[in-house]
């Protein structure tokens, strides 16, 4: 039987075999947690190095999407950060943890609570004068 393998594609990592039953290569282990990466001697190094660009090609990729809720959230001031778990239905203590620390149900709160706010400051001028402080007695 032929030893594993990676096959790097665009959506995801797959296992497949390499080799023939007679070849002694060894599997390629790829975490993307802990960032490590093992290889055989036996796989040419130009394979290897062709792997090894996908794979930071790959890394590159995952890490540089942006979630906007959670960049929002966790960047927002702990006066906004008040507003947003207010209007979100959250209780004081959320106000303190970060968007990783909320449960699914709460972050989903938390995404619904600030599209209501960019609706809601969508909906209000660009700008109101200090001149509207005095009151219209006709209207």
């Amino acid at each position: 039987m032929a030893n594993a393998g990676i096959q790097l594609n665009r959506k995801c990592i797959q296992p497949f075999r390499i080799g023939s039953p007679s070849t002694n290569a060894s599997l390629i282990e790829v975490s993307m947690q802990s960032q490590t990466l093992s290889y055989s001697e036996s796989i040419p190094k130009e394979k290897r190095e062709a792997c090894f660009q996908h794979i930071i090609g790959i890394r590159k990729m995952l890490t540089s999407q942006k979630n906007i809720a959670q960049e929002t959230f966790d960047e927002s001031t702990p006066t906004m950060r008040k507003l947003i778990c207010f209007h979100a239905g959250l209780k004081s203590r959320h106000i303190n943890m970060r968007f990783f620390e909320l449960g699914h149900s709460e972050r989903i709160k938390v995404i619904e609570a600030l599209n209501s706010l960019i609706e809601f400051g969508n909906a209000l001028p660009a700008f109101i004068s200090e001149t509207d402080s005095v009151l219209n007695i006709e209207h």
